[in-house]
């Protein structure tokens, strides 16, 4: 064989072994490319932190603890498989506290836009409203936004209108006592009025219109004129006041003799002649003259004896026109009574 085939005989050898040498590269390369792909097919989102990890697990939770990334309770976390390489996003709760109109409240989300969560919680902005943020910012942990709210509404509210007290002069009242005759009532006022509020406060206030929905009752008090000596009796024209200061009103008089019986009388006993039980005040009339069930007052004419508030609910033998008889509780009583001169006030 001659040198020159020999030579071209040991360069197709090397050529060879370098061609081997290569492929063998280029599938080691592929490998450890594959493997390597395999092996860090996650990538995580993680508010604005962006990581890719390289992890054998199948679970979010074990390739987030792998990653050293700690979830707090409320915490979401989103897996996607659609793509190049599983997608794991956490989403973290957020508090935000949202002062509405001089109301505080405290809501969560998990991340939104301003206008998105006004929308969630049904809180229109109106005209006139302001709020410190933009609508298109994203929320995060810990925002707070401050909503200014002019509100106008119309409001009715009431009023009272005091009664006025009215006096009337009482001429069978004695003069000092007053009686009320009728209660006062205040009555109502109604009003409607426009009401302006900027964050629950009120700033102004504009009546539109007023109405008296219930009249007021005046009070009336009548005040005593009757002049009367106190622990005497008075007796005037058509009154007569006692000692202890009762008025009673008559309309007529009448000047009779009287006497004085009681029960244990010759026939007499404890029941009258309309069936009532005699008692201090049981007269025995003529009812020709004074009918049964008059009301009368008698007093001696000379003014010493008193009989006083008494009704005709008996008769007598011997009781006949201007003659009465008295009933007393003793036979004493009717002997120092005797006969008198006594006057009759018939009550009114």
């Amino acid at each position: 064989m001659s040198k020159l085939r020999k030579f071209a005989m040991q360069k197709d050898n090397a050529v060879a072994r370098l061609m081997i040498m290569v492929l063998a590269s280029v599938m080691l390369i592929a490998t450890v490319s594959m493997t390597a792909y395999a092996q860090s097919g996650y990538v995580i989102y993680d508010g604005d932190d962006r990581q890719i990890v390289i992890s054998e697990a199948t679970e979010p939770s074990a390739v987030l603890a792998e990653a050293g990334i700690e979830l707090g309770r409320a915490d979401l976390v989103e897996m996607n498989e659609e793509g190049m390489r599983p997608e794991i996003t956490v989403r973290r709760l957020q508090l935000i506290r949202i002062n509405n109109g001089g109301q505080s409240m405290v809501t969560c989300t998990y991340g939104c836009t301003v206008g998105e969560l006004l929308e969630l919680l049904n809180m229109p902005l109106n005209e006139g409203d302001a709020i410190d943020a933009e609508l298109s910012a994203q929320t995060y942990d810990g925002m707070e936004l401050n909503i200014d709210r002019w509100t106008t509404v119309n409001e009715t509210y009431t009023e009272e209108i005091p009664f006025v007290t009215e006096y009337v002069e009482e001429k069978l009242m004695l003069k000092g006592d007053e009686e009320v005759r009728t209660e006062g009532v205040n009555g109502v006022l109604t009003h409607t009025a426009a009401v302006t509020y900027f964050n629950g406060q009120e700033v102004s206030r504009e009546v539109v219109s007023s109405e008296q929905t219930v009249a007021p009752v005046n009070e009336v008090i009548a005040q005593g004129t009757l002049e009367a000596e106190k622990g005497k009796l008075t007796i005037g024209d058509g009154v007569i006041v006692t000692a202890d200061g009762k008025v009673y009103t008559y309309d007529r008089t009448m000047k009779v003799k009287a006497t004085a019986y009681t029960h244990t009388d010759a026939g007499c006993n404890m029941t009258t002649a309309t069936g009532t039980t005699v008692h201090w005040g049981t007269v025995a009339v003529d009812p020709k003259l004074i009918p049964y069930g008059t009301k009368m007052f008698i007093v001696s004419n000379d003014g010493k004896y008193v009989y006083g508030l008494s009704a005709a609910e008996d008769c007598g033998g011997s009781i006949k026109g201007n003659r009465i008889d008295l009933y007393m509780p003793t036979t004493s009583e009717c002997f120092q009574f005797g006969m008198r001169n006594c006057t009759i006030y018939f009550l009114s």
